[in-house]
């Protein structure tokens, strides 16, 4: 849907004999409303004067696309006997033809603007009704050449160059409006983000991909800014031909494995708006390049689409140079040596982590060179601040339990410590290769930890980015005879920089010599060797089978430094971790319930079948079921918001799949 307005200078007309005269005014003012209703009867666009003065007329449209958009508002002026010359057409957005609609209402060239709003989904975004989202519309024609320009200084050349490519291999008008595919974006700085999306939007614009320049930006979280369902649907209804950019902000929760939980009934509900209007509104959805567990869930939901992914670039030395020069241009400054000595070799940068240098740097350069009488005053550096929970080391740390496998990583820190000091005080060294094999039963929290680890080492400058590629045997052994190395290859290519995080390792093992499994594990070995500076890889598992898979390979024993054990919690510790997760939904126990919770811990935690943290949450999940039933029965005016947030002892009960086993174990007697 596109909007437009319209201004042209009064020709002929008896307007301008009539305008002093108030009578005579609202008298045509009536013939005009009246035959902008005869114009508009039955027709599926919208055509009608939003103002008048004395030599002008403006004008305004909801059209289905800009075809003819000229020929059919000067069929309009010639419905109200108006002839005019200079009409100026200009695209506009939501908000402007809100606040058209209400002021045309209010002058009276309209009736009704309720009404006519409804019919185009437009309520939802007036001042009586919500709030508008943010939305911009290209302006000017963008040269292909600028775009391309553009596009080389956002950092994503690996992936946003070869889509433009691809846009403009094949310029073709189609009768029917339809998108072969649109955008995953997964960037660490948000201002690129307001880069990379106009140069798509043009880039489509110029190519007949998108009828419209208009693109709206909405959020998408658990938080209060997040758009509502129903303005989301409406934003897609007014949208077609253009374009929904959709900011995903959901906050993972890396504690506790993998699991997206309150937010997947959003993120349902938005994929089922995604793919019903997949043809006539273009979506981008922009995600931090931390997002994993957010992204997999929209890829569940939206089967049978396609999606380009736009990704930023890791930058090694060179390329992060280039990049903080040309910023010391753009602002300009002359680069020096105190910017370039931010970047090490070997290391790799994402943008942020650049513009972060580049910010600090350039508050000392203005300070020193360009206003030196302020030269001896005090910058506050992170040194002198109070260091703030939150750390990669520091969330470890707080995590309860884990005593065994803390103390392992602390000495694997201090061995690589030791490495570097003694290199330093020029001792020969061994060049320690980080591998690790983390073994637990599930719920132990060991892809948390892994994820935790990855940053610690990157805050350590043992990896130069600190992400994780989380893999399984599916992710690593081909189909194909030749596919498996390949395979391996890529995904050991992809972690570079950070952690390799290989689960239930042993999976690769199906006791058939010389399978695709073999293939898969001696490629790991080999790359495990050839790429020991700037990769760690953690193989993780059940702690007998992984046993058994190391010493079917020896060539993988030798090569893992640290073997991390993660112990089961205890009831104690289950409690804390129940309190915590509730604590993160602003939900507290009652002492009973802790106690009741507490003796159900101590009843399963020595089963083999135990989940661990993955049985609290069910505990919770469960509990916050039965305390809603528990409301919904009490008298509405009774119930407190402590009420509410509070989850009592009658709330706590033993998971029915685990009461089953129970009931089966204390069986007594024969069955006939």
């Amino acid at each position: 849907m596109l909007f437009f307005k319209a201004e042209a200078r009064i020709v002929k007309n008896d307007w301008e004999e009539i305008f002093d005269s108030k009578s005579a005014v609202d008298e045509y003012v009536e013939y005009i409303r009246n035959s902008t209703d005869s114009f508009n009867n039955e027709r599926d666009d919208y055509f009608f004067v939003r103002e008048l003065t004395k030599y002008k007329i403006s004008l305004a449209a909801v059209v289905n696309d800009d075809k003819n958009i000229e020929k059919r508002l000067k069929q309009l002026l010639e419905c109200i006997d108006f002839e005019v010359k200079n009409l100026m057409i200009k695209e506009i957005g939501i908000r402007e033809i809100v606040d058209i609609f209400e002021r045309a209402d209010r002058s009276n060239y309209i009736s009704h603007d309720y009404t006519i709003m409804e019919k185009f989904d437009l309520n939802t975004f007036s001042r009586r009704f919500g709030r508008v989202e943010f939305e911009e519309i290209i302006t000017g024609v963008c040269s292909k050449e600028y775009l391309y320009d553009q596009a080389k200084n956002c950092m994503c050349d690996e992936t946003l160059l070869p889509e433009l490519d691809r846009i403009y291999a094949n310029n073709v008008e189609l009768k029917k409006r339809t998108h072969p595919v649109h955008y995953m974006i997964n960037l660490s700085e948000y201002e690129l983000f307001n880069t990379i999306n106009p140069i798509l939007v043009s880039a489509l614009n110029q190519n007949n991909r998108l009828l419209s320049r208009r693109y709206c930006l909405a959020e998408v979280s658990d938080g209060p800014d997040s758009i509502s369902k129903n303005a989301c649907t409406s934003l897609y209804k007014t949208a077609a031909g253009g374009t929904v950019i959709l900011n995903v902000c959901f906050e993972e929760d890396e504690d506790y494995e993998d699991e997206v939980t309150g937010e997947y009934e959003i993120i349902e509900d938005l994929c089922s708006l995604i793919k019903k209007y997949r043809n006539d509104v273009l979506t981008i959805l922009c995600f931090s390049n931390q997002s994993k567990k957010i992204k997999s869930a929209f890829y569940e939901n939206l089967h049978n689409m396609s999606f380009i992914e736009i990704e930023e670039d890791l930058s090694e030395e060179e390329k992060a140079i280039s990049y903080l020069k040309n910023r010391a241009k753009e602002y300009g400054v002359r680069f020096d040596k105190n910017l370039g000595e931010k970047i090490e070799e070997g290391q790799k940068y994402y943008t942020k982590e650049l513009n972060t240098y580049f910010e600090e740097w350039y508050q000392l350069k203005i300070k020193n060179s360009v206003f030196p009488q302020y030269k001896e005053v005090k910058t506050i550096k992170k040194t002198d601040i109070k260091k703030e929970k939150g750390s990669a080391y520091d969330e470890l740390a707080e995590m309860i339990g884990l005593d065994e496998s803390k103390k392992i990583i602390d000495k694997a820190l201090d061995y690589y410590r030791a490495q570097k000091m003694f290199a330093e005080k020029g001792m020969k060294t061994r060049n320690p290769a980080m591998h690790m094999v983390f073994t637990g039963n599930p719920g132990t929290a060991k892809t948390s930890v892994a994820r935790l680890f990855a940053k610690i080492l990157r805050d350590n400058k043992v990896l130069s980015s600190g992400h994780m590629v989380e893999v399984g045997r599916g992710d690593l052994v081909g189909k194909y005879v030749g596919w498996t190395a390949k395979t391996v290859e890529n995904k050991f290519s992809q972690a570079m920089g950070g952690v390799l995080f290989i689960d239930e390792a042993y999976s690769l093992v199906d006791d058939r010599n010389g399978s695709f499994g073999d293939e898969a594990i001696n490629t790991i070995v080999q790359e495990m060797e050839n790429r020991r500076e700037d990769l760690v890889v953690i193989f993780a598992g059940y702690p007998k089978e992984m046993e058994k898979f190391l010493e079917k390979n020896p060539g993988l024993r030798s090569r893992i430094a640290f073997h991390v054990p993660f112990d089961d919690y205890n009831a104690d510790e289950l409690c804390d971790i129940a309190k915590l997760m509730a604590k993160k939904d602003g939900m507290t126990f009652t002492d009973d319930a802790l106690d009741k919770m507490h003796g159900i811990f101590d009843s399963v935690c020595e089963r083999e079948d135990f989940g661990n943290g993955r049985f609290v949450r069910n505990i919770i999940e469960d509990a916050r079921m039965a305390q809603a039933s528990r409301l919904v029965t009490m008298d509405f005016d009774t119930v407190k918001r402590k009420d509410i947030m509070t989850l009592k002892a009658c709330d706590i009960e033993m998971p029915v799949n685990y009461r089953k086993k129970e009931e089966k174990q204390n069986a007594i007697g024969f069955v006939s």
